[in-house]
């Protein structure tokens, strides 16, 4: 009977995998891929002054690399956070109703971390931003030594584009350090201030125990959710500051779908 038992209950976890990576990551690619023919379909009606504005490289890390980046975000980051906000709710409503004052003394730090992330977003999408400017010129300087190779070598003008190249290949790498840095130090700052929570369970947890006000297991209990409870929590923190980073990605896919398109012809068919 056990063994049976194990095996319906492997069985249903096996359906409830295989419906979890249908509906998320499937139904994310065939999303990231109608973006991309939409985005293809757009071009072809935006004016010449579109294509004057953005050059080639900054379109093709739009189409690709901000494509990615959103699909990346839906199928994983999303996912994963609000997986583990509801999943921490529930168990915090339930601490809070066994016992609201250790419940209480547990939870009061996440609300002050996640404010400090919330802070910080204006300065992550500054850098952020910075750090997609440095990506599109490396990849203007790199394509454009590709086109005028022959141009450039008959000049002899290798060692001024190489070096050229360099300094856009070390910008782009500042700007990296520059944001990921910048993300990494409010999240560890964060995290950080989470761990607070656990002396605050054994400061007020001592105290009731002194005064006869709560029982050595739900001491335990607490201590135990202190220990396991903030880890979630942190990832959460993580996969918030990556949504801020794919925000300023899903603001360039918009600014070309936005784009006002050229409808003289359609002007000259109704005339």
């Amino acid at each position: 009977m056990y063994i049976g038992i194990g095996v319906v209950i492997l069985v249903v976890i096996f359906v409830m995998h295989y419906l979890q990576y249908t509906i998320t990551y499937m139904g994310t690619y065939k999303e990231s891929e109608r973006r991309r023919i939409t985005l293809a379909e757009k071009l072809r009606t935006l004016p010449l002054r579109f294509f004057q504005e953005h050059d080639l490289s900054d379109l093709t890390s739009t189409i690709m690399g901000d494509c990615s980046g959103f699909e990346h975000a839906f199928s994983h980051t999303v996912p994963q956070f609000w997986g583990s906000i509801i999943s921490t709710a529930i168990v915090c409503i339930a601490l809070l109703i066994y016992d609201w004052r250790m419940g209480l003394a547990l939870l009061w730090v996440a609300p002050v971390a996640f404010a400090i992330v919330l802070l910080s977003r204006k300065l992550q999408a500054k850098q952020g931003k910075k750090h997609i400017e440095a990506k599109i010129a490396l990849a203007d300087g790199i394509q454009e030594c590709l086109e005028k190779v022959q141009d450039i070598k008959a000049c002899n003008q290798e060692v001024q584009y190489l070096h050229k190249l360099d300094e856009k290949m070390d910008n782009a790498e500042k700007a990296q350090i520059s944001s990921e840095l910048v993300s990494a130090s409010l999240i560890t700052t964060g995290q950080m201030f989470l761990r607070l929570g656990l002396a605050t369970v054994i400061v007020v947890g001592n105290a009731l125990m002194i005064n006869n006000q709560t029982t050595l297991f739900s001491y335990i209990l607490f201590l135990l959710a202190a220990s396991r409870l903030y880890d979630p929590i942190s990832g959460a923190m993580s996969n918030m500051a990556e949504l801020f980073s794919v925000d300023l990605q899903v603001n360039r896919l918009k600014a070309i779908q936005n784009y006002q398109e050229e409808n003289k012809k359609k002007e000259h068919m109704m005339n």
